[in-house]
């Protein structure tokens, strides 16, 4: 059987990498999916290019910020094994505050700030509860290619992201989980052949 690899929002996934996460064997996508037509398409298309059968993509809803999500994630780890690597995207909503004003409403800072938290534990939780003990999961926290400088809510919670995947990697290693940072275009060079 071969491992999966997990996608989680994906409808935050830049469209022109989305042809390389439908290159890897079986991919799992969760996320939005309303807003993520332009990504089948595109993967559609790659698969068919590939001579895949483009309806083999395994497309979930999964709202990781709202409890039914996190029980629909929990059970899809558990049920779909085994998992080579579960890749996590930063949320495009949280880029939103670096293009608002200098004073952000409390309700949109602290809802914007709960999915990147609640989106980086409940995966994180996932994962450490996936893992086989034959092989290891690779986490991954796909990052844009940089904070931007003006937004102290942008900060804080990439701060928040590489020291959480620090004391997580330190922590899940031993147990057969590792964590990564890396940014989009990393991510790109790394994974074009």
């Amino acid at each position: 059987m071969t491992a999966k690899s997990i996608w989680l929002g994906v409808e935050s996934l830049p469209i022109e990498l989305m042809g390389l996460a439908v290159s890897h064997p079986n991919p799992i996508f969760c996320g939005c999916l309303s807003a993520c037509q332009e990504h089948l398409a595109v993967a559609e298309t790659v698969l068919e290019q590939a001579g895949r059968d483009p309806k083999a993509l395994d497309w979930h809803e999964v709202a990781i910020g709202t409890t039914i999500g996190q029980g629909y994630l929990a059970d899809l780890l558990r049920q779909c094994g085994p998992i080579e690597q579960i890749v996590w995207v930063w949320p495009e909503k949280a880029g939103a505050l670096a293009k608002a004003s200098a004073t952000v409403p409390l309700d949109e800072a602290l809802i914007r700030a709960r999915t990147v938290v609640e989106g980086v534990v409940v995966m994180a939780s996932g994962a450490a509860a996936a893992v086989a003990s034959e092989r290891g999961i690779t986490v991954t926290l796909l990052l844009p290619d940089s904070v931007p400088a003006n937004s102290p809510h942008e900060q804080g919670l990439w701060a928040f992201v590489e020291r959480f995947a620090a004391t997580a990697n330190a922590a899940s290693t031993p147990k057969g989980v590792s964590f990564r940072l890396l940014t989009q275009s990393a991510w790109r060079h790394a994974t074009t052949p």
